[in-house]
């Protein structure tokens, strides 16, 4: 072997360190991203048509929009539908449901039909056991 061991340690050393600060500069930089969502104080109430199909009859279901409940339902049966009015912004909204079912349905699903403001009809599906919880996004 040739040369000093710790002076190819030192340069090495420098190397490693002359690549971190662009890599640390680049981790660290100003976040610049897209403009801030707006706040739902200023999305206007608008009317959407939402329509839920069962599997098996769940005993209730619960609709919440930005944890606020919108809609419950005792025993709907196995289809239900619903107008409601809610702050609808353009880049749509996320709902949650809740839907509990028997013990003797072990495996449910939940068709959710969301019709904006727009007239434009969006389908999700949400599939549990024994119970659903499900964040749905409806662009």
């Amino acid at each position: 072997m040739r040369g000093n061991p710790l002076l190819r340690a030192f340069v090495a050393f420098l190397l490693i360190a002359a690549a971190g600060l662009p890599l640390w500069r680049l981790t660290h930089s100003p976040v610049v991203g897209a403009p801030l969502a707006e706040s739902v104080e200023n999305v206007a109430q608008r009317d959407v048509v939402l329509a839920l199909s069962f599997t098996s009859a769940p005993g209730s279901v619960r609709v919440r929009h930005l944890g606020r409940e919108i809609w419950v339902q005792a025993e709907p049966g196995l289809e239900v539908e619903k107008t409601l009015t809610i702050p609808y912004p353009e880049d749509g909204v996320d709902l949650q449901f809740e839907a509990k079912f028997s013990d003797a349905a072990p495996l449910a699903a939940l068709r959710v039909r969301l019709t904006d403001p727009a007239g434009t009809i969006h389908e999700r599906s949400a599939w549990g056991r024994g119970e659903i919880d499900e964040v749905l996004t409806f662009p």
